[in-house]
């Protein structure tokens, strides 16, 4: 590889992974901001129920863990069944996307390697 080669080649890497970095980053940072407020919604649902005259809501209580929930709950328990499964898809795009900008950055690194080594061949068959 000659200078040129080298320099857009680990220029390449190193933008790859200060990107990967940064959108893990940035990946991490919505999976918290999530995750905080499902344990919001978490909490909220597991307040008593109000009192009320016409019957005793004391043996009453929510089912609160989106684990339990049917995916068609609705008010409160909607609301957390919906923020469980933003986050599930959020901890899933998070094992793929900065492995997947760090392999396409890294492209270019082992595109001139090859063509280095392609050099190397031609110039040991030709002679030089």
């Amino acid at each position: 590889m000659n200078l040129k080669e080298k320099k857009r080649a680990f220029g390449s890497l190193a933008l790859g992974i200060l990107l990967a970095f940064a959108t893990e980053s940035a990946l991490h940072l919505l999976e918290w901001h999530t995750q905080s407020g499902l344990s919001a919604l978490i909490a909220e649902c597991k307040k008593p129920l109000p009192p009320r005259q016409d019957f005793d809501t004391s043996k009453w209580h929510l089912v609160c863990e989106p684990e339990q929930m049917r995916a068609d709950s609705r008010g409160i328990q909607g609301a957390i069944v919906a923020k469980a499964t933003a986050l599930d898809q959020w901890r899933t795009r998070e094992l793929y996307i900065g492995p997947i900008l760090l392999a396409l950055f890294i492209l270019p690194l082992i595109w001139y390697f090859f063509l280095d080594r392609v050099r190397e061949l031609s110039a040991a068959i030709s002679g030089r």
